[in-house]
């Protein structure tokens, strides 16, 4: 069975090379992990979706420098 699912590599990878659609996918694969474990942290909900944004942030900063790490 062929899956049309990319995987994290594929879709960091599209990203890198400007498919804004790529990482859309990849932010709404883990924004519920994220906002739960942040909410988790903060107790707060405002809070947490302040930190999810920023730890989202940071990963789109950082993409580049990750290439080909796990």
């Amino acid at each position: 069975m062929l899956s049309l699912t990319k995987t994290d590599e594929q879709l960091i990878g599209l990203a890198l090379n400007g498919s804004q659609a790529s990482w859309v996918k990849l932010v709404k694969r883990y924004e519920n992990l994220v906002y739960n474990y942040c909410l988790r942290m903060t107790k707060n909900s405002a809070e947490a979706m302040d930190m999810m944004q920023e730890v989202f942030l940071a990963v789109y900063r950082n993409l580049p420098s990750s290439r080909g790490k796990n």
